[in-house]
């Protein structure tokens, strides 16, 4: 009852079964590669005029192929996030929804390539208290002669003992499968302890994949 008394007074509803939305595809369009630039973002449900001319700027300036956001919301085709992505191609897998706004928020992917494939996720552990799930985006695209395979995620912040984090994690490389061409899964892992970075590292590098480090 208190997470639902907490999302209803942020006119919020928590959906509990993934939830894909996504710009009407052309036959055709520019492919990626073979290099890629990625901006990835946790934006935190921000749409004010300042927020999207930054996202702007980033995009362009950076000439950036691939757009990871966290924590996006759209409502129809006029949002501000869709704005500033041009006319990219997007898909967006909710986990929350403003139903008077009709408003959705959650992980987005958007590429100035069309994908092959798009496939929303949702982790079966929810945050206490507000009892909200998370969400993940697989996103497929033709490179060359190759797929790649690209997962936007944001992972369960608090989850007790961390066997919901550990789930997640898991079910991320899961949808990985065995794909043998390039991949790349980014986003918000809520990695604020070393126990959360390790539980990552160790099963999604059983997938092949290497943490990128930033340095500082």
């Amino acid at each position: 009852m208190a997470g639902s008394l907490a999302l209803s007074s942020c006119g919020m509803s928590a959906l509990k079964a993934p939830h894909l939305s996504q710009s009407s595809l052309p036959t055709s369009g520019p492919t990626l590669g073979p290099r890629i630039q990625v901006l990835s973002w946790n934006v935190h449900k921000e749409t004010e005029t300042d927020f999207v001319a930054d996202l702007e700027h980033l995009i362009d300036a950076g000439d950036v192929d691939i757009v990871l956001l966290q924590e996006a919301g759209i409502a129809g085709d006029s949002s501000p996030v869709l704005r500033a992505l041009s006319d990219r191609h997007w898909a967006l897998s909710a986990n929350l929804a403003n139903l008077a706004k009709q408003m959705r928020f959650g992980v987005l992917v958007g590429s100035r390539a069309r994908p092959i494939e798009t496939r929303a996720l949702l982790s079966r552990g929810v945050e206490p208290i507000l009892g909200t799930a998370k969400p993940a985006l697989l996103v497929r695209y033709a490179i060359g002669t190759d797929t790649l395979t690209v997962i936007n995620i944001h992972a369960l912040n608090f989850s007790p003992h961390l066997d919901g984090f550990r789930q997640q994690i898991s079910r991320i490389a899961e949808a990985l499968g065995n794909t043998t061409g390039p991949a790349l899964v980014a986003g918000d892992f809520n990695t604020w302890s070393t126990t959360k970075g390790l539980i990552v590292d160790s099963i999604l590098g059983r997938s092949g994949l290497v943490a990128v480090d930033f340095g500082n």
